[in-house]
């Protein structure tokens, strides 16, 4: 009979834990191969003028490649280099694409990138988080480090980071979230990206 007792006590204590129980200190990655261990595998490079997102095209000025040389954790990198500059008005980006993420709300959404840069200078470099929704028709939000934090001249990997505290969808779920690592406007040098991480938190 004891034992019945005790089967029924475990039972009631394992349905009635409630979700306040969950660790408040765990995190979900989003990012497939944030450490570029598998080159451009999970990871693709774009570069289109302003104005005209989604819709890439030649650069006479950008390269994007993946790095063997530099990297933080290895063993590559992805790179983005221009040594001129003649377009004055294109970006240069490496990006990854989360379809439907599962993301709570109220939760803290947290991008961080180790960054090496060479001789950068000019608009400097950035990192972004861009929601949208409707096949990519309308936006949900957009935040980047851009005019906010300055990533340029010459450095080893540093991390830098970016964050959507209370994250709320704006209008609807958002159905595509691109993480993007991005070279803009008059700016030349050349940078690695490496460690790349997305955290639910």
């Amino acid at each position: 009979m004891r034992i019945y007792y005790y089967v029924i006590l475990l039972f009631l204590f394992l349905f009635n834990c409630k979700s306040d129980n969950i660790d408040k200190n765990s995190k979900t990655e989003l990012l497939k191969d944030g450490s570029i261990s598998l080159g451009s595998k999970h990871w693709q490079y774009a570069s289109h003028k302003w104005g005209e997102y989604g819709k890439p095209s030649e650069s006479k000025d950008f390269i994007g490649n993946i790095s063997h040389e530099y990297f933080s954790s290895g063993p590559t990198s992805l790179m983005i280099s221009r040594l001129q500059v003649t377009e004055k008005d294109r970006n240069a980006y490496w990006y990854q694409n989360i379809a439907n993420p599962s993301i709570p709300k109220g939760s803290n959404l947290v991008l961080r990138v180790k960054i090496k840069t060479e001789n950068v200078e000019g608009d400097g470099v950035s990192i972004y988080m861009h929601g949208m929704f409707d096949n990519d028709k309308a936006e949900n939000y957009f935040l980047s480090t851009e005019g906010k934090q300055r990533i340029d001249g010459t450095s080893d990997f540093n991390t830098y980071e970016l964050r959507f505290d209370n994250y709320l969808d704006q209008h609807k779920p958002t159905e595509n979230l691109q993480i993007g690592l991005l070279v803009s406007g008059v700016t030349k040098g050349v940078v690695y990206f490496d460690d790349v991480s997305l955290c639910v938190e």
